[in-house]
């Protein structure tokens, strides 16, 4: 007689083509257990919306390589809502991922998010509505995008004394050669990081937090309540868009936030489309806000105040062509 029974992720099987379909909660939290069991491979495609009921939900990937997600996850234009993180994971070398999705550096497209994104803690954090960090690999094959996807929610970030890097969508991209956010959507709730760390770089964007090494972002849009860089002795920087954008570029791009703000001790670079820009290229962006507001206070002295409808700082053979603003 047997008494036992199959973990239950094992009953999760792919399809004919190696793919997982994906139907009901269940289904996605077996794929998720499946993806941080080490199959970090594994392909998967969303085949109706679901429901997480607001659930804790720990990240798909759990960090750098090995633990990071490197398979093509298609959300076939369906929602996952109800969407509840708190704190993410957590690598001891590179700090906190938070996100539907926590590090990765696979293809993620025609996904939907919905629900609430939070992290605390002492050290780095990097937090996304739909991941934390996206980094390339030239290994990964057709890797490191994320595309056609969208989060409506809110992103929050505390750190005491570590790096914070907050998006809408992504937290941190960074890439040898590319990393790719196209046609990414922010809506609704805020993206908020308070940052405690001495001389640390808080980064918050409405798609992403701190876009670098050639990472290119082309036609997404962002429209919150709020985005906001604060801490004391941090240097904050808070973008539209983007908060920080390091050698990158970005087109096409619209924000519509009612207020982008950036305030502490420090510096302060708010802008509304990036906080600031180096060796970056902007074209065809615009900030719609209207009557929202772009604030940058608290620097001692006034002289590391920096505010722009386009950048707050614009640095190092940075450019910007053909871009708009109207707001206050």
């Amino acid at each position: 007689m047997f008494c036992g029974f199959a973990p239950r992720a094992w009953a999760l099987t792919p399809n004919a083509e190696g793919v997982y379909e994906l139907r009901t909660a269940q289904d996605l939290k077996d794929f998720r257990d499946l993806v941080n069991g080490g199959e970090v491979g594994a392909n998967a495609k969303l085949m109706s919306d679901i429901d997480l009921g607001g659930e804790p939900w720990t990240p798909i990937g759990t960090g750098p390589y090995p633990n990071a997600y490197e398979g093509t996850f298609d959300g076939g234009g369906f929602t996952v809502s109800g969407v509840k993180v708190n704190n993410g994971v957590e690598d001891p070398w590179f700090g906190v991922c938070a996100g539907f999705f926590g590090f990765t550096y696979g293809n993620v497209k025609n996904l939907s998010i919905s629900g609430e994104i939070s992290a605390e803690s002492s050290g780095d954090i990097y937090i996304g509505g739909i991941a934390g960090s996206v980094q390339y690999d030239s290994y990964i094959p057709d890797g490191a995008k994320i595309t056609n996807c969208s989060f409506s929610g809110s992103v929050s970030a505390d750190s005491t004394g570590g790096h914070v890097c907050a998006g809408g969508v992504v937290g941190q991209t960074v890439g040898i050669v590319r990393a790719k956010s196209a046609g990414c959507t922010y809506t609704g709730g805020s993206v908020t990081a308070v940052c405690g760390g001495q001389g640390a770089n808080n980064r918050v964007g409405g798609i992403v937090g701190q876009a670098g090494s050639n990472t290119v972002v082309d036609s997404c849009t962002a429209s919150s309540e709020k985005i906001s860089a604060s801490g004391e002795f941090a240097i904050n920087e808070a973008g539209g868009i983007a908060g920080e954008f390091n050698f990158s570029s970005m087109t096409n791009c619209t924000a519509a936030s009612a207020a982008i703000s950036a305030e502490g001790t420090n510096s302060n670079d708010a802008g509304g489309i990036t906080g600031n820009a180096h060796h970056g290229q902007m074209s065809g962006c615009a900030y719609t806000g209207g009557a929202g507001s772009i604030t940058a206070k608290g620097a001692k002295g006034g002289e590391n105040n920096n505010i722009g409808g386009i950048s707050g700082a614009l640095e190092n053979s940075s450019s910007v062509s053909n871009c708009a603003w109207n707001g206050d």
